[in-house]
């Protein structure tokens, strides 16, 4: 599956504001916290304990109040039948046929796996509409529910995916047994709900002890190295990411956030070179054709940067991310009323997505002179969901540049 992570760099392209280019590391949800950013319910209370059943993060004790045992500690499971990388362009297909050809059963299993394959292909609001149904004619499947929880945290939803979560934790309590391989997911899960919310100590904890658990977990170390590089720490980033490089040798959502590391530290050759081994791994990852897009946009390689783009999207038709940056491109080289259809394409997709509305914002304020509608977009990107702080610090200092240049144009007309 595609789970994209934003960092922001921009490139100027005008005087007045930037848009924004997103570096995407192949797993999502790990953005600075805002100031927006829901108060989960207390960590140590969602989190299992260590005693019986498997390690858990440092500083959380071993006391086991809620009685979740007979868990062997070593347990390890094949992770990968859950945490797929993205689909390719003929894998994609035959998930839309299959799709198209569905015969409802009319129980939970069947639109478990429904919801699973519309999530695979970027059909969010339809694999949700899928999980909820399930819920509703079995509300004891774990499964669902934490496919459910992860699914919301995609769409910035943390007040939904944090009540999934704590039912869930008070599920497995009250069960006499727990099946290993989903206190592991439902951990990892966690994990993410916490980096995205912005309790990144906590979430660095679960995910240093899943990978102790199984040091071939390739999503924990791309997740752990990609909070690290949110927060600025490039180095320790690097240093989990090569931990995770020796012990899995050839993944793709490695190399494609080695290449996002070389970027933050200057190296745009190295990063290519990192971005094409993720591609040579995996001929449709999303995430490194967007990355190596972007770094041909800052190269003014626009025809080479819509080319990847337009390949993402042809392999996931409703990737925001990729949407954006192809807007960018667009705009640069001219084509406005493109851009505009593909932010608006982008938005449509999803609301919360701060870039989109950033993007065109700036369009509206720069191009075509619509400074008014360009300043409630802005306001729209600080009440979005999407956690990333950096875009709304942008959007607060571009709403303050248009408000001084709306008061020197009144001043100058007296």
């Amino acid at each position: 599956m595609f789970l994209p992570l934003t960092l922001l760099n921009h490139s100027t392209v005008s005087s007045r504001l930037a848009s924004t280019l997103l570096l995407f590391y192949g797993i999502s949800m790990l953005g600075c916290a805002s100031n927006e950013a829901v108060p989960p319910p207390s960590p140590e209370s969602l989190d299992v304990s260590n005693s019986d059943i498997s390690a858990v993060a440092p500083g959380y004790g071993n006391s086991n109040p809620n009685g979740l045992s007979n868990i062997d500690p070593a347990a390890t499971f094949n992770w990968q039948l859950f945490f797929k990388p993205p689909v390719t362009r003929e894998q994609r297909g035959r998930l839309e046929r299959k799709l198209v050809g569905w015969t409802e059963q009319g129980n939970a299993k069947d639109l478990l796996e429904k919801g699973r394959t519309e999530a695979a292909i970027g059909k969010l609001a339809a694999a949700a509409a899928s999980f909820r149904q399930a819920m509703r004619l079995d509300d004891s499947n774990l499964d669902v529910q934490l496919e459910l929880a992860q699914l919301y945290i995609r769409q910035h939803r943390l007040e939904n995916a944090f009540e999934l979560l704590g039912g869930l934790r008070q599920s497995m309590a009250a069960r006499e047994k727990n099946d290993p391989a989903f206190v592991f997911r439902y951990r990892y899960v966690l994990a993410l709900a916490l980096l995205e919310q912005g309790s990144h100590e906590k979430g660095h904890g679960i995910l240093s002890d899943l990978l102790a658990q199984d040091r071939t977990f390739t999503p924990g170390y791309v997740a752990l190295s990609s909070s690290y590089l949110n927060l600025g720490r490039v180095q320790v980033a690097e240093f989990i990411a090569r931990r995770g490089l020796d012990r899995v040798k050839e993944d793709a959502s490695i190399a494609n956030l080695f290449g996002v590391i070389q970027e933050k530290q200057g190296q745009t050759e190295g990063a290519l070179t990192w971005y094409n081994r993720a591609l040579s791994l995996h001929e449709g990852h999303a995430a490194a054709l967007v990355n190596r897009a972007n770094l041909s946009i800052r190269r003014l390689e626009f025809a080479a940067a819509e080319e990847d783009l337009k390949q993402a999207l042809t392999t996931n038709p409703f990737q925001v991310d990729a949407l954006v940056s192809l807007a960018i491109c667009q705009r640069r080289t001219g084509r406005l009323k493109e851009a505009r259809a593909s932010l608006d394409r982008a938005i449509m997709l999803d609301p919360d997505h701060g870039a989109a509305r950033f993007n065109m914002a700036v369009m509206l304020a720069d191009d075509l002179n619509q400074p008014h509608e360009a300043t409630r977009l802005f306001r729209e990107v600080l009440q979005t969901r999407d956690s990333n702080r950096e875009i709304k610090d942008m959007a607060r200092r571009s709403i303050s540049d248009l408000e001084q240049n709306r008061d020197f144009e009144a001043s100058s007309a007296l």
